[in-house]
């Protein structure tokens, strides 16, 4: 998946938790199922879904938010937001009923931030936000499209995303995503722009690639295993790139159905594990790119 999708609209819903305060004592605005019915959370936020926050600030749930018949569940139309979804859920019931919305629509906002909480079952991506985002401890799952989709500079850590349509993550140029796991998604697991940065990430059971990276990238100590396609796709879909090849680093790649390794031959790779892929260790492991040494191949001590 190469592009982002943009904003839907739905207005049913169905509300859970209960009323409480707009504001916290520490300044934070509260967001829970009353408030959503009341509306008025900001200027121009009407009653019901979405919950649209129109100004910058920091926000927090109180409680889960149900939607049903259409999303998003929050539209933040407001840059430089923090949105702290406290460890509580945004769903739709029944999941995929929600049309063509996203979970969370920031798709005009940058500088956004969530943290800590569930996205699921939602008629698009679970997460859309635009550049400068930052995605941190959130589980998205069941979503029609994209788990989570960021634009440029973005930064995504600790993230679970399964079982979505499309990837798991993906993320614009020069972004970072760490800590991550993308897992039986109907996509990529993980795909991130030009000059981007993935560590410590696995990627295992997608329909497509584990791993995808632009030019100039570099993916460091990331696993990736039983995919349908490459383990690692490395500059491939983006076109060669001479001058950005990119460097990817003791990662290990084990039982994808493709290469566990497929770079554009500007790519260097050194101490990376890759085993039992393309059909087993008959087979070529990898493919392209510039050995820097200490790889592992199946049960060669040398790679090609």
């Amino acid at each position: 998946m190469r592009s982002m999708y943009w904003k839907m609209t739905g207005m049913s819903l169905v509300l859970l938790a209960t009323g409480g305060s707009a504001w916290a004592v520490d300044g934070v605005v509260e967001i829970n199922a009353a408030r959503v019915a009341a509306g008025g959370i900001t200027p121009g936020d009407t009653p019901g879904f979405p919950a649209t926050l129109s100004e910058s600030g920091s926000y927090r749930l109180t409680g889960s938010l149900v939607v049903q018949g259409g999303g998003p569940a929050i539209k933040i139309d407001a840059s430089r937001v923090t949105l702290d979804l406290g460890g509580f859920e945004l769903r739709c019931s029944p999941e995929g009923s929600c049309g063509a919305g996203h979970g969370i629509d920031g798709s005009l906002a940058d500088n956004v931030r969530i943290s800590s909480g569930t996205v699921r079952g939602f008629g698009n991506s679970g997460i859309f936000i635009d550049d400068g985002a930052r995605v941190e401890n959130v589980n998205v799952r069941n979503n029609a499209d994209a788990g989570v989709a960021v634009g440029v500079g973005s930064i995504i850590a600790g993230v679970i995303a399964s079982l979505n349509g499309s990837d798991g993550i993906n993320a614009g140029i020069n972004s970072t995503v760490r800590d991550s796991v993308a897992r039986n998604n109907g996509d990529d697991g993980i795909s991130v722009g030009s000059g981007s940065t993935v560590s410590d990430c696995s990627t295992h059971s997608n329909d497509d690639d584990g791993f995808v990276a632009g030019p100039g990238s570099a993916l460091a100590n990331n696993s990736s295993y039983n995919n349908d396609e490459d383990g690692f796709d490395l500059g491939i879909e983006f076109g060669n790139d001479a001058a950005n090849g990119g460097l990817a680093i003791g990662n290990s790649a084990v039982g994808n159905d493709a290469f566990g390794l497929r770079m554009e031959a500007t790519w260097g790779f050194r101490e990376n594990v890759i085993n039992g892929n393309n059909n087993g260790n008959a087979n070529p492991q990898t493919s392209s790119g510039i050995n820097l040494g200490s790889n592992v191949c199946g049960s060669n001590t040398v790679c090609p």
